[in-house]
């Protein structure tokens, strides 16, 4: 899967976000804060790791340790309002709409 290229990229470097395109981003692993246009978003976790959602997701998570690829991180909804995700390790970001440029991690 190319996608699993991208995480161990993002992982081994520095580089802190892959832009696969306008709807697949890579995020390494830390605290990110964005806002993201009213749309469906799913988050792909590579490894087992902790994730929080918190936010304007219609489904907040408070941390929880999820598996590799685990469905419990799929098909949320946001509705235009800033949202954060911080996650342990690299995970992908899938959006229906476009996403570049509404990222910025903060530590």
């Amino acid at each position: 899967m190319a996608m699993g290229c991208f995480q161990r990229f993002v992982s081994a470097s520095k580089a802190s976000q892959v832009i696969i395109d306008e709807q697949w981003l890579v995020l390494g692993p830390g605290n990110w804060q964005g806002k993201l246009e009213p749309s469906t978003v799913s988050i792909v976790a590579f490894d087992k790791q902790e994730v929080s959602l918190s936010g304007d997701w219609k489904w907040q998570l408070e941390t929880t340790k999820v598996n590799a690829l685990d469905d419990l991180l799929l098909s949320n909804c946001v509705n235009g309002d800033k949202i954060e995700i911080k996650c342990s390790k690299s995970i992908a970001l899938w959006c229906e709409k476009p996403i570049l440029n509404w990222w910025q991690q903060n530590g």
